[in-house]
């Protein structure tokens, strides 16, 4: 986590949507969502993306992301 965003590295280029559909795909796998349920809503061509994920509440994406993220409620696993 990045303050209130989720910072997502990826290898694929900036070039044709390859990016943007890696970042996407990465947080389908982390949320454990089929892909269409993960969409682009902002910044195509920014650093800084808004998703729209549909098919869990928030409370669930939450608990899904820090369970991806290898962290609990109390901080980074292993803490």
């Amino acid at each position: 986590m990045h303050g209130d965003a989720l910072k997502v590295r990826t290898r694929a280029p900036a070039l044709d949507g390859r990016a943007n559909a890696a970042v996407v795909g990465a947080l389908a796998r982390y949320l454990d969502l089929p892909a269409s349920r993960v969409v682009l809503h902002s910044g195509r061509s920014s650093r800084r993306k808004t998703v729209l994920v549909s098919g869990l509440s928030l409370g669930t994406a939450e608990h899904r992301l820090s369970v991806a993220l290898g962290r609990t409620a109390n901080g980074p696993a292993g803490d």
